[in-house]
């Protein structure tokens, strides 16, 4: 085998080993989960990819700090079903839900008509 071919190789297995580094960082990026601050509720902001939400914990929806609903009052819990968005629970008092109970089979998303955020239960 001469060095041309040596170097080929050589490049070809670095090549490899950066595409499989770069794939495992990418598999670890968080998707964004409700925030925590140090008190009984997570607090789901207006703009994020996808909330993950435990059943059975609290939750706010956000109303200070980045990323807050304008009226956390009016925001719903929808489900997507047979292509269509179907109201689901909501909305409550002041955005605050007590003791999460949402299926984790149905796919969710937090609306207030104007922003959308999924949920994951």
């Amino acid at each position: 085998m001469n060095t041309k071919e040596k170097r080929g190789k050589a490049i070809i297995g670095i090549v490899m080993a950066a595409i499989m580094l770069t794939s495992v960082f990418v598999a670890m990026l968080p998707m964004g989960s409700a925030v925590s601050k140090g008190d009984n509720f997570n607090y789901i902001g207006a703009v994020a990819v996808t909330e993950t939400v435990l059943v059975g914990q609290n939750v706010q929806f956000n109303t200070t700090a980045p990323n807050n609903w304008t009226d956390p009052g009016n925001v719903k819990v929808q489900k997507f079903e047979d292509g269509v968005w179907y109201d689901y629970s909501g909305p409550w008092s002041g955005g605050t839900v007590y003791n999460v109970d949402w299926s984790p089979d149905l796919t969710l998303r937090a609306t207030n008509g104007t922003y959308n955020v999924s949920i994951s239960v």
